[in-house]
């Protein structure tokens, strides 16, 4: 089981170095993570999964467990379950509880996460323009914004770099963060109401695998 001390874990993420718990590393800034990352390329593509404001343990730790066994790179924590404090001094954080759910101790993954407050997520996406790395945003109620989304079975996810931005369910992606990021993208449903974000991540997840499987298949087919 996964046990973090307070004194291993940055409480208020205000700690400059990289945290390791086991095969987890949690990194205090965006750019640290991106430079241990290295270099996006078609050989070695990476995948970010960006996360606004998720206050549910067990959705985070399902969407943790969705990116490892998806081929995914990294996770980007904004608020919610990222900052939330102990309920009590010997009991779990949030986010430590969603790690224990992700079950990344227990099978011995390699979990990279950048735990960062809400607000520095507008931040976060021009860091990864500047890194090379496209921001898509998965949105469904986009009315404001300056294009309707491309419904996921057109969008292109096949980006060498490439971070798949979500919201909470009730709140979504804010406002300047969707209209930051390069493409806007929606996972159609047959009824009105909102997928468990843990849930659409993984869908994106699997269809950003998807494309790049194909993506080499061609490649490797013209040689």
């Amino acid at each position: 089981m996964l046990r973090l001390r307070t004194s291993t874990f940055p409480a208020r993420l205000s700690c400059r170095a990289k945290t390791t718990v086991g095969a987890i590393d949690i990194f205090p800034s965006l750019e640290d993570l991106l430079k241990e990352l290295g270099a996006a390329c078609p050989d070695r593509p990476r995948t970010l999964l960006m996360l606004h404001g998720v206050r549910f343990a067990p959705n985070l730790g399902a969407a943790l467990r969705a990116l490892h066994l998806l081929g995914g790179s990294a996770a980007v924590c904004f608020g919610g379950v990222a900052s939330m404090p102990s309920r009590s001094a010997q009991g779990a954080s949030p986010l430590q509880e969603a790690l224990r759910i992700s079950m990344a101790e227990r099978h011995g993954w390699p979990i990279r996460l950048a735990a960062l407050h809400r607000d520095e997520a507008l931040a976060a996406v021009r860091c990864c323009n500047a890194f090379g790395i496209r921001t898509v945003c998965f949105e469904n109620d986009t009315a404001g914004l300056r294009a309707p989304p491309t419904a996921l079975e057109n969008a292109a996810l096949d980006a060498p770099g490439l971070a798949l931005v979500f919201g909470s369910e009730d709140e979504g992606v804010p406002y300047e963060v969707a209209e930051a990021c390069d493409d806007l993208v929606a996972i159609a449903t047959v009824s009105r109401g909102s997928l468990n974000v843990s849930h659409a991540a993984a869908i994106a997840m699997y269809e950003r695998g998807r494309q790049l499987r194909m993506k080499r298949a061609s490649g490797s087919s013209q040689h």
